[in-house]
């Protein structure tokens, strides 16, 4: 690997999982009901399951410290509110919760996936732990979909025959996909590469539960997260991968992470 060009090491390992369906996309309720999911206190939740290091990185913040909504800085969306999704998050109009409400309502007032996705951009730059930059539809320049042909290559060796993995440079094929980009990829240890296996199928099984839930299940996972306010971390990771239906097996692969990190 060391061989290869344009890789870099250093003494830590991020694993970022990209979720997507090909160039197919996600339905703007989809997304509106995982960012949601998330702002109330899923991204919280799942902190457990990441080293101190992946919580709030520099290249993992936080959707809470990063985007350009949690700063005030995000115009205001076009489209209408939808005033029973947001009820269904459960946020009271109490002064503390005066912020969530406001940055809930303009999740679920967003009039399209670009207007969602500008408002989750991170501030300055930055690629949130949660990125959904790459759900915006591609330019029309190449090069601003991939830079990569731009890195001159050194001849690959005989063994590793580079060209069968030619870099499509084409707008239209590009991959939309949603970015988990928190977890650590260290596969030392026991545990290692199981965790790693297990965090994939949460990111694919929390954007699959946001696709398919309905609106009392969602409500339902709203509240779950509400009510296990004040418990240990591990009690909750698991009260919230069930509620999406995480299969069982990984739900106690999470829950023994969080010990393992405690």
């Amino acid at each position: 690997m060391y061989e290869m060009p344009v890789t870099i090491f250093n003494h830590t390992c991020g694993q970022h999982v990209h979720v997507g369906r090909g160039t197919d996309g996600f339905e703007l309720p989809a997304l509106q009901r995982l960012v949601s999911v998330l702002w109330i206190g899923g991204e919280e939740i799942l902190n457990a399951v990441h080293p101190a290091y992946r919580t709030n990185g520099l290249f993992c913040p936080s959707l809470h410290t990063s985007t350009i909504l949690a700063k005030g800085k995000a115009a205001w969306p076009r489209g209408v509110l939808q005033a029973d999704w947001l009820q269904r998050c459960g946020i009271t109009e109490d002064e503390p919760s005066a912020r969530l409400r406001a940055n809930l309502e303009a999740i679920w007032s967003a009039g399209s996936v670009d207007e969602l996705c500008d408002m989750l951009v991170g501030d300055g730059k930055k690629k949130p732990a949660y990125n959904f930059a790459n759900l915006k539809p591609p330019s029309g320049d190449p090069a601003g979909v991939s830079f990569a042909h731009l890195i001159p290559r050194r001849p690959p060796p005989e063994e590793f025959p580079i060209e069968e993995f030619p870099i499509d440079d084409d707008p239209a094929d590009k991959k939309i996909t949603i970015e988990f980009r928190q977890a650590g990829g260290d596969i030392k240890g026991d545990d290692g590469f199981e965790f790693v296996m297990a965090w994939v199928r949460v990111a694919t099984g929390l954007v699959a539960w946001a696709i398919d839930t309905d609106a009392d299940d969602f409500a339902k996972v709203a509240r779950d997260i509400r009510e296990s306010r004040g418990d240990n971390k591990a009690f909750r990771v698991g009260i919230f991968l069930n509620a999406i239906g995480i299969p069982g097996e990984d739900i106690e692969r999470m829950m023994a992470r969080v010990a393992q990190l405690e």
